[in-house]
């Protein structure tokens, strides 16, 4: 019969990534520049659910507004001026209809 030859799976390659540096501009989708830093929203349902849980990169916590309340903000101060190509939010099955992503030099 028809001899079995195994064959090796290719070498990985070696990747090379530009190392992180603020004053170049990352994009979001490179880097998770809003994690742990200054925030705030315009509601909180309880304190176990402050608005610093949205940026902590923790899968298990959150924020959660107060229930019933519309046109309900949350911002994130990135510290830093950056270029944004992409944000990422991770929902859950309560999530929001409809949003606005904003952004600003001046938090305004």
């Amino acid at each position: 019969g028809p001899s079995s030859n195994p064959t090796s799976p290719p070498s990985p390659q070696p990747t090379t990534q530009a190392p992180f540096n603020p004053t170049s501009s990352p994009s979001l989708s490179r880097f998770e520049i809003a994690r742990e830093k200054i925030s705030s929203a315009s509601s909180v349902n309880i304190a176990a659910t402050d608005a610093a849980l949205a940026f902590d990169g923790n899968p298990g916590t959150r924020w959660e507004s107060a229930h019933g309340t519309e046109n309900v903000w949350l911002q994130v101060d990135l510290g830093d001026e950056f270029l944004v190509s992409e944000v990422k939010i991770s929902w859950e099955f309560a999530c929001a209809r409809k949003y606005d992503i904003e952004l600003s030099t001046d938090g305004v």
